[in-house]
Parts: C-alpha cells; sequence; structure tokens
C-alpha cells in the first residue's frame, strides 16, 4: 500500500495496531515515514511492534488502551494535541475512501479468478451484478461494521462529538 508520502512526518493514531489487519496498516503507514501511535490492548505485542518498526527512532509511541474503557481512551487522547485530533479525525475519511478504493479492486480481481475458475465468462450485466453485490459485502466487512461499532461510536464520542456525527453520516455508504 501506497499514499505517495502523503503521511510523511505526520502523526497517525492507529487502535487495533496488533491485529493481522492493524499490524499490515502499520507497517505500511511506517514505510511512509508516518509517525505512528499505536494503540491496542496488548501491551506485549505493541512493545514487540515499536521495536520492529524502530518506532522510538521514528518520534512514535505506542499506548496500551482499551477502547471499552473510558479512562483509557481519555489516556490516549491525553497524549495528542487537540490540533493533532483534528487533523487525525480530517484524515480518517481519507484512508477509509484509499481503503475502499483497495476494496473494489480486489473484487475485480476476485469476479476475474472466479471466471477462470470456472471457466464462465459473465456477460457485462451478470459481472456488474457481481461486482456491485461482492464490493457492498467488502465494504460492510472491513469498513462499515467497524464505523458503526457501538464501541467505536462510543470512543468517538468521547473524543469530538462532531467527529462521531460525521461517521455515522458516513457510515450508510458502507452498509
Amino acid at each position: 500500500m501506497s499514499w505517495n508520502g502523503e503521511f510523511a512526518g505526520k502523526k497517525v493514531v492507529l487502535t487495533g495496531a496488533c491485529g493481522v489487519i492493524g499490524r499490515w496498516i502499520a507497517a505500511s503507514f511506517a514505510r511512509e515515514g508516518a509517525r505512528l501511535c499505536l494503540s491496542d490492548m496488548r501491551a506485549d505485542l505493541l512493545d514487540t511492534m515499536a521495536r520492529e518498526l524502530e518506532l522510538s527512532a521514528a518520534g512514535g509511541l505506542t499506548h496500551a488502551t482499551r477502547l471499552a474503557d473510558a479512562a483509557s481512551v481519555d489516556d490516549l487522547v491525553a497524549a495528542a494535541s487537540k490540533r493533532d485530533i483534528e487533523a487525525g479525525l480530517a484524515d480518517y475519511g481519507k484512508i477509509g475512501a484509499f481503503l475502499d478504493g483497495g476494496l473494489g479492486q480486489q473484487v475485480e480481481f476476485d469476479v476475474d479468478s472466479f471466471e477462470r475458475a470456472t471457466g464462465r465468462k459473465l456477460s457485462v450485466a451478470e459481472r456488474r451484478q457481481m461486482i456491485e453485490t461482492q464490493r457492498q459485502a467488502m465494504r460492510w466487512t472491513f469498513l462499515g461494521s467497524g464505523m458503526t461499532h457501538p464501541r467505536f461510536l462510543e470512543a468517538l464520542e468521547r473524543i469530538d462529538p462532531a467527529a462521531r456525527r460525521q461517521v455515522e453520516g458516513m457510515a450508510p455508504t458502507f452498509s
């Protein structure tokens, strides 16, 4: 994944950083030169990631956070400036759009693979319907379900109520 240097030197807060997708996203941001704040409830894994990604040398940090624990979220937010929080929330939509584009490309690859595996060439209408259906399923699975998760929304509310309303307004696109 490449953002063409768009995140070089910018601070990026990533929650759930130690999961499979979180690790991949963190590594991608690190390659882009982003200053990472990695958050996860598994402190031991955060320490390992910090070493692997050389976070301290790059000006990054880790924070053991339980998003279901309001005090833990407050501690995470306290580590960032108001300006950093606003910039992060503004970039949230950009990152979602980038990931959505990648999901769309993956669906195209999947439909091509389906045609090769079955030896069947879909009609234009069938291909369009399959792509639309699969893309919406991917959007919900990888974007919409997270955007509407009650714990995420509660955490976002604690950070910035207006941002929560903004995310809730975007979520129907992905459901």
